[in-house]
């Protein structure tokens, strides 16, 4: 049953909430009884544990252990609480060794009455106690030691199983036949094996220290019929003796017993600090594809598309498409599909199926799909360079069925064939474009050893004799766009159910619609290097070059980085009727992906009126139902606003009619959508084709029925439409899609506003991470250099993205022009040319010093000197380039600058900034970045590959950036000059000396009063105002009591004329661009003045992160002001915040020198009071392990002295020191001498947070409503979940005498006069301050010149900040 409601409008509202229909009937005393009975199972669950753990002196673990502390599973994740505590079904062993049967049943029971129960608490997913015992606490079958080895990768990519219940986000609810939903694939000598380490229960403090030796098997994986045990070996590394964990280890065996579609599994065995052990890892698995040119099959594609294709050309340019391109994509409607039948005959005992399809694909084998990511497989690359392939391990649906087998390819456009636009932002002219192609063979082994292929694409083609049974034909997909969406047949899918299965399926009396017929081969019809040196050639001079419609393809790679799969699940909060049939959705956050409808959808109804944008007119006589979607509602309306999402930005201004194009189809050419009124639309379309006589088909219920969602598109969205049907479509949740890499960040404190911060960033990473790192996922979806530069920081703390930016440095280096140049966007688009300083192709200098810098980051996070050794040269050839066009370019741009600058130029520079932008400083600043880059980096190779025979280039290199670095220094300093390092006489607004003092380059003798001259600016409390018209627009609109409380409280000028303004000051509020967020925020807390940053980053009025909470803003804002007409609100642009808050408020972060994230600092900056934070923690996932601090005072709240209690987690084979200020005189330090079990206090934490979050009680405390009826705004004093403070689970253990402490020695060592430091060792600890006095915090102020109070570290010891070519953090 579901209620539905009247609004005030009198249209009706239906509520859901939590994937539940909410009733107003539930019973508070249920409410109380299944609270008790949750409570008393845990009660029961956890003496059960303890009783079982002391019965045996040994112990067994949870299968938690099994896992980091993140609980991580990057598939079908259920989290309809919107949280960031994302509360995952672990991952499961690959083989099981059970015992004690009677445990786990007894286990299995309980657990099952707790999820019962938890379920109708309305919690969705509770964690699961293990049912398997094969890992163990000290002693059982790990020989003792105090860890093991874990999250298993190769060349960064770990193996990701499909669930144990299979949850199908694709079609046709079919269980897998392949045990992987990604299998990572290799090249047989390219294979580098790493793997990270975590304690085991009650493991003794010294065998934590490092690992004292390793050991890695690998052999052929085991399937039916066959085990672990006696699987062919193909090499044991045998026990090798290490004094540190290594970083990473090739494959030392045979390269040549790696055949191609050799599935391999693998297992670590480590040896701890006092040599015990060996702890034994799980299984996991890599396959190994074939090189370009060891590939039998060859690209085939429709023969009807191809001929669209063939004797046409294109021009290379931006803008303007002839109309015939239109015409020849609409004749590739709709999209195809392809399918071959084969038999095996032979016995296997591997088969591994390879793949690749542009633009998009997936694969399915007998009817199952074999993963489930489509949207974005293959990532985009440059196609025209690399494309990538995928593998899958079908060995076991082979063994478990003979006879006749069918594979089936479904293709979609994605970036190689997407609707022909033209360019508006988004220039995808100059992008390589064909017909939709696919390739694929599958790899046999047989049990003699020897290989076969079968089912090659393109053989048959060739030879018609080669048996090769490939055929392609016309699907139910009409057509797919990544910037408008998809557009299904239903009846064509209804029809055609069970094409990608067995041929006997498809004779039988089924109607089926397609007509299958041979392919043809996709031959390019130019060159990769003609087309290399044609679009090089536009890129020098702009003269337009002619090329073919049928772009070249470049050479084939094993996927390079996990896929875009779906990675939650999330149920509507609220559904509510729009009239005439329309149905709003709010999922509650803002995400990419797309809605699902569970049970298919209802036949569609007509009414009086289509609303805008969801008619359909392009496909004749049908009946349909339309999806649109969109990030937030217009304010005047409640309809989605599709203005601040429009694909390309075309859209004529919407409801405030203040920008855009009247006639957007004016500009973007012959194939605008006709039924996409003058906005470029998200939304996805189920047709069904009228019978001849145009009346609705009879089997309309079955077909609709059989809707599921769009497969080759996403959109960013938190609202979504459905129009029109009766009643809304039930049991419709959404698919929240990123590439499935692992989270390893968490910060908490007890500070909403800060909290909201972190978790608008991750919303935003979260949405903007799909094969690329793009700015917005709706309108450019484009990845641009200078959004990584500004916040790639944050994404290395929230996630491994080691697989992930290694392939995006390779992007930028495929698209490296002949003259060294980089580009603003990976795959160049002609964008920001007249911002560059050395034109001739190269990007804005911040955007496309991307690829040093992001090396650099790399290095410091996972140390992975294959990729420098890769890329080193490619960045000295971007070093050459600039050194050889700089001084020319910044002449032509700034004519004298060097004599009589005065800020602003040409170029983003802090791109949208509430102040100018000073694009000189960035240009130089960058430029330096990147010659410090390559200096870095040839100085690691030289220390790490010392025996290269490119070493004396690598040190010619290194002394030539040296020298030049230097030579930068001088010449920004000769501009920002004197002893405030300012072009002025007087303190820079926004970015400038903040960014000097941060990257070293001010001048030791002049950091004290450059800092002094910055506060003036960054922490002063002047009045400032705002002449935007948005702000304009809610102030005054607001409701007077509201105006009245804000003009009390100085965040709004008295009325004047009866008009109000904003009023702020920097001391409270942000005003940073996408570059100052990073260097204000660290600079402050690095200083000293960390409360200033604190009150800054807490600001709830404008400008600010509170004040986009205040309007529920779940996602970062492009700018602090509100847009209605322009700007994105999914952007993760100022997400720098999210490095800050773990790093310098919480207090965890690398050491500056360190590589592979081997060092780290424990620096938590303790507040003067606490008036913003009472408490804060983070979880920091590294190379090594996972690491973790938390504290909080200890005391009254009207206390003047109180506690400081801090707990450290150090991981294995890490060095750590603990840093304080050197006020904290009274210090008591004590460590564990047994690891606790955390893995069980993160699963307990992570329920409280999430019960907590769903009361809606504590987050952030008030929004802004506007009642379209009044025309006003009015303040909602109403908690939302966003934000809600929760405790760490590193206080979740030691207060019942469950952990055995012991004292540690505190051996500080002052740093500075504001800073010591001491050692750590890996383990956990606990720091007690127990004088911590508070004090005042630094005065109101219009400036800080005068200010006679403590000025940090840049004054007491100016020596110590110089950049130093180790430095991997202040580039």
């Amino acid at each position: 049953m579901v209620t539905v409601k009247k609004t005030s409008s009198g249209k009706s509202k239906l509520v859901q909430r939590h994937g539940k229909t909410t009733s107003s009937t539930t019973s508070l005393v249920m409410k109380c009884i299944q609270g008790a009975v949750v409570l008393l199972a845990l009660l029961i669950l956890f003496t059960a544990f303890m009783i079982h753990s002391h019965s045996n002196s040994q112990g067994t673990t949870l299968e938690q252990q099994q896992q980091s502390l993140h609980a991580w599973s990057p598939i079908h994740m259920k989290d309809n609480t919107n949280q960031n505590h994302q509360n995952v079904q672990p991952l499961a062993p690959m083989s099981n060794q059970h015992d004690g049967e009677a445990h786990d049943e007894a286990y299995a029971a309980l657990s099952s009455v707790l999820s019962s129960a938890a379920e109708q608490m309305g919690f969705n997913h509770f964690p699961q106690f293990s049912s398997d015992t094969s890992k163990s606490t000290i002693g059982r079958q790990n020989g003792g030691s105090a860890m093991e080895a874990f999250d298993l990768t190769v060349n960064h990519m770990p193996t990701i199983p499909f669930p144990k219940e299979f949850e199908p986000p694709l079609d046709y609810e079919r269980h897998p036949v392949t045990a992987e939903d990604f299998l990572p694939l290799v090249i047989a000598s390219e294979v580098q094996l790493r793997f990270r380490l975590r304690p085991l229960i009650h493991a003794p403090l010294e065998g934590l220290r490092d690992i004292s030796a390793y050991q890695i098997i690998c052999q052929r994986a085991a399937h039916s019929g066959s085990s672990n045990d006696n699987a062919a070996l193909l090499w044991d590394s045998g026990k090798v003796d290490v004094t540190t964990m290594p970083r990473s280890i090739p494959y030392g065996g045979d390269t040549t017993t790696l055949t191609i579609g050799t599935v391999v599994q693998w297992k670590v065995l480590v040896w701890d600090a006092q040599k015990k052990g060996p702890a034994i890892s799980p299984w996991a698995k890599f396959g190994v594809g074939p090189r370009h040119d060891e590939w039998k099959a060859k690209w085939i594609t429709h023969r009807a598309d191809y001929d669209t294709l063939k004797n046409e050309q294109r021009q290379l340019k931006r803008g303007n498409l002839p109309p015939r391109l239109c015409e020849l994509w609409k004749q590739r409607r709709p999209l195809p599909l392809a399918r071959a039948e084969f038999t095996v005959e032979e016995t296997v005992t591997a088969a591994l199926l390879v793949v690749s399809g542009l633009g998009s694909f997936s694969v399915a084998l007998d009817g199952h799909a074999l993963s489930t990511s489509s949207v974005q497989d293959p990532p985009l690359t440059d196609y025209s360079q690399r494309v990538s392939y995928r593998g899958y391990d079908v060995t076991e649906a082979l063994l478990q069925k003979s006879g006749k087998h069918v594979v089936a390819i479904t293709l979609g456009s994605g970036w190689w064939d997407g609707l022909p636009i033209n360019g508006k932002i988004v220039f995808q002219d100059l992008m390589p474009k064909g017909s939709l192609t696919t390739i694929a063979e599958l790899h046999l082994t047989l049990t003699d050893g020897t290989t076969v292929v079968k089912i090659p694409t393109g053989v048959d083609v060739e030879n018609a004799d080669a048996g090769v049974g490939w055929k392609v034909g016309k699907g139910h997909i009409i057509e797919s766009n990544l910037y408008t969406g998809e557009t299904i047949n239903v009846g064509t899918l209804h029809k055609n159910d069970g094409w990608d299965s067995t041929s006997s399926e498809l004779t039988g009396n089924k109607p089926f619609p397609i007509s299958w017929e041979d392919p043809v081969l996709y031959k390019a019809g130019i060159s990769v290097e003609e087309w290399h040196l044609k679009l090089q050639g536009y890129a020098y001079d702009h003269i337009i070059k002619e090329a073919s419609n049928a772009a070249p393809i470049g050479k084939l790679v094993p996927i390079q980085m996990p896929p875009v799969m779906p990675i939650e699940r999330i149920a509507p909060e609220q559904v509510s009727g729009l009239g005439e049939g329309r149905w709003l959705y709010d999922f509650g956050k803002g995400f990419s992906g797309v809605v699902r409808f569970e049970k298919g959808l209802p036949t569609p109804i007509v009414p009086k009126e289509y609303p805008r944008n969801h008619n359909v007119t392009d496909h004749g006589a049908v009946d349909f139902i339309t999806v649109v979607y969109g990030d937030t509602l217009e304010m005047k309306t409640g309809d989605i606003n599709l203005v601040l999402v429009a694909g390309y930005g075309y859209h004529n201004g919407g409801w405030r009619r203040k920008a855009g194009l009247e006639n957007p189809a004016r500009g973007a050419g012959p194939c605008w959508p006709k039924d996409h009124a003058k906005v470029l639309t998200q939304r996805d379309v189920y047709i069904l084709p009228k019978d001849d006589t145009g009346s609705s088909q009879s089997n309309a219920a079955e077909a609709f029925g059989k809707a599921r969602q769009s497969r080759f598109t996403f959109h960013g969205f938190r609202f979504a439409e459905v129009c029109c049907t009766e009643e809304p479509p039930t049991d419709v949740y959404a698919i929240k899609y990123r590439t499935a890499f692992s989270n390893w960040g968490e910060f908490d404190s007890s500070n909403p506003i800060l909290n909201g911060a972190y978790e608008m960033t991750r919303n935003s990473f979260d949405s903007n991470m799909l094969s690329v790192q793009s700015d917005c996922p709706h309108r450019e979806k484009l990845q641009y250099g200078g959004d990584m530069v500004a916040n790639s920081p944050a994404a290395f703390h929230y996630f491994d993205v080691s697989a992930f930016y290694s392939k995006i440095v390779e992007d930028w280096t495929d698209s490296q022009w002949d003259n060294g140049a980089y580009t603003t966007t990976s795959v160049f688009m002609d964008i920001l040319r007249d911002m560059s300083i050395g034109q001739k192709g190269s990007g804005e200098t911040v955007w496309a010093a991307l690829p040093p810098v992001l090396t650099v980051r790399h290095m410091h996070n996972y140390g992975d000197i294959q990729l420098v050794e890769r890329t080193l040269d490619n960045h000295i050839q971007w070093m050459d380039f600039l050194l050889e066009n700089w001084a020319a370019g910044m002449e032509r741009k700034y004519p004298g600058a060097l004599q009589n600058y005065k800020g602003g130029g040409s170029g983003l520079g802090d791109w949208l900034a509430m102040m100018p932008r000073d694009s000189w400083l960035t240009h130089h600043a960058f430029y330096l970045a990147s010659i410090r880059a390559v200096a870095y980096l040839a100085n690691q190779l030289i220390q790490k590959v010392p025996n290269s025979d490119k070493k004396e280039h690598w040190e010619s290199s290194l002394k030539k950036a040296t020298e030049k670095n230097a030579e930068i220094e001088t010449m920004i300093r000769s501009v920002y000059k004197g002893s405030i390092f300012s072009y002025s006489n007087h303190n820079l607004e926004g970015l400038g000396q903040n960014l000097g003092l941060f990257s070293r380059i001010v001048n030791g003798t002049d950091r004290c009063t450059t800092l002094r001259s910055w506060l003036n600016s960054a922490a002063n409390c002047r009045d400032r105002s705002w002449p935007g018209d948005e702000e304009a627009a809610f102030y005054n609109s607001l409701n007077a009591k509201d105006q009245e409380e804000l003009i009390n409280g100085r965040n709004l000028f008295p009325k004047r004329n009866n008009v109000v303004k904003p009023r702020w000051h920097l001391r409270y509020a942000v005003n940073s661009g996408i570059l100052d967020v990073k260097y204000t925020f660290k600079t402050l807390s690095d200083m000293g003045f960390h409360d200033i940053g604190l009150s800054k980053a807490s600001g709830n009025h404008f400008p600010g992160y509170g004040y986009m909470m205040s309007f529920n803003a779940t996602t970062l804002w492009e700018t602090w002001w509100r847009s209605e007409d322009l700007y994105s609100h999914n952007h993760p642009m100022f997400g720098a915040i999210g490095e800050w808050l773990p790093s310098s408020v919480a207090g965890i972060t690398l050491e500056p020198t360190t590589v592979g994230g081997e060092d780290l600092i424990f620096w938590p900056r303790i507040p003067m009071n606490r008036l913003v934070v009472d408490f804060a923690s983070a979880l920091q996932g590294t190379k090594r392990g996972d690491a973790a601090i938390a504290w909080k005072f200890v005391g009254s709240q009207d206390a003047t002295t109180v506690k400081v209690v801090i707990r450290a987690l150090v991981p294995p084979s890490t060095r750590a020191n603990l840093r304080l200020p050197p006020k904290a005189t009274n210090v008591t330090m004590r460590v564990a001498k047994e690891f606790p079990d955390l893995y069980t206090a993160k699963e307990i934490a992570a329920l409280q947070c999430e019960k907590k979050r769903g009361t809606g009680q504590h987050g952030y405390p008030y929004f802004y409503h506007y009642d379209r009826e009044k025309n006003e705004w009015t303040k909602i004093n109403k908690p939302s979940r966003t934000g809600t403070p929760c405790d760490s689970f590193l206080w979740y253990v030691g207060g019942n005498d469950d952990v055995a402490w012991e004292s540690y020695s505190y051996e500080p060592v002052v740093l500075h006069e504001t800073s010591t430091q001491s050692p750590l060792q890996p383990g956990l600890f606990e720091i007690e301050i127990s004088d911590w006095k508070f004090e005042d915090p630094l005065p109101d102020v219009p400036g800080y010149g005068d200010y006679q109070g403590d000025m940090g570290p840049y004054c007491s010891d100016p020596n110590d900040f110089v950049w130093d070519v180790n430095d991997g953090l202040h580039m």
